[in-house]
């Protein structure tokens, strides 16, 4: 989940509670805040994203080009590892 114009703060519409509450509840276990204006974590959301998609490709090939029974959305990521908290400046919440 991405939430977009970190640089506008001051007319945030959904508060940053609100948003992880939404997180939790839904099952989502990636959350960042990024500006494209300033480019607050734009760089760290796609290296982020590209990660997250080289591990999913990376656990579903087993090497002799069949699927693995357990795909990456049955296992714990990185994400679900870290902390539920992101700091005020904007800072991403986890890391994959």
């Amino acid at each position: 989940m991405v939430g977009n114009k970190l640089d506008l703060e001051a007319k945030r519409q959904v508060p940053r509670e609100r948003a992880l509450e939404f997180k939790k509840q839904h099952g989502i276990k990636y959350w960042i805040e990024t500006s494209a204006k300033s480019g607050d974590n734009i760089n760290q959301l796609f290296f982020d994203a590209a990660k997250f998609l080289y591990q999913k490709i990376r656990d579903e090939d087993d090497g002799s080009g069949t699927e693995r029974s357990n795909s990456m959305a049955s296992k714990e990521s990185y994400a679900d590892s870290k902390s539920d908290n992101q700091s005020n400046n904007g800072e991403k919440e986890v890391t994959p």
